[in-house]
């Protein structure tokens, strides 16, 4: 497995107020190296689908993302990126994830 290397001196923390993804898409042409998404207010699906968004945008720019506090979004965020790249595992381990999560927090 590579190493990854993480640039840290142009690091953004997100938070609720105008839309998270244009705040994001506003930071990374201004040289954001790191993005960090805090969320502390929404449900589980709500979160997964706002992370989603965001790596989305983020994998274009080879910029990474955070997830904080949020092991079940993150590991949701990360199967979605390995089903992507069509693995049926990927896919069944995102599913048993999300379940999960929602059971975890409603």
């Amino acid at each position: 497995m590579q190493s990854v290397s993480i640039d840290y001196s142009r690091y953004l923390v997100t938070d609720r107020g105008r839309s998270t993804l244009e705040s994001v898409q506003a930071a990374v042409p201004g040289g954001v190296s790191c993005v960090q998404l805090r969320e502390k207010t929404a449900g589980t699906r709500e979160f997964v689908a706002e992370a989603r968004s965001i790596q989305a945008f983020l994998k274009a720019h080879r910029v990474p993302l955070i997830i904080n506090d949020r092991l079940d979004v993150a590991l949701a965020v990360v199967s979605a990126i390995a089903a992507a790249d069509d693995s049926r595992k990927a896919a069944a381990d995102l599913r048993k994830t999300i379940r999960r999560a929602g059971e975890m927090h409603p």
